[in-house]
């Protein structure tokens, strides 16, 4: 099982970084750049990631 979420590419002083934080949304994701306190128009682009919804124990997935 996977959830999509969605994380930020960010132009700062014209280098590109993968924001830290990730949204469920694209426009919680525009609230968390917001509330960092960054402009908008220093999103490059928005992606999609999945991210697994199983928990995990130790290095290796189960299911429980």
């Amino acid at each position: 099982m996977f959830k999509t979420k969605f994380r930020a590419i960010m132009n700062v002083n014209g280098k590109e970084f993968t924001l830290a934080k990730s949204g469920n949304t694209e426009q919680s994701l525009i609230k968390i750049v917001k509330e960092a306190g960054m402009k908008l128009s220093q999103i490059v682009k928005i992606e999609p990631f999945q991210v697994s919804t199983e928990k995990t124990r130790g290095k290796s997935p189960r299911k429980f």
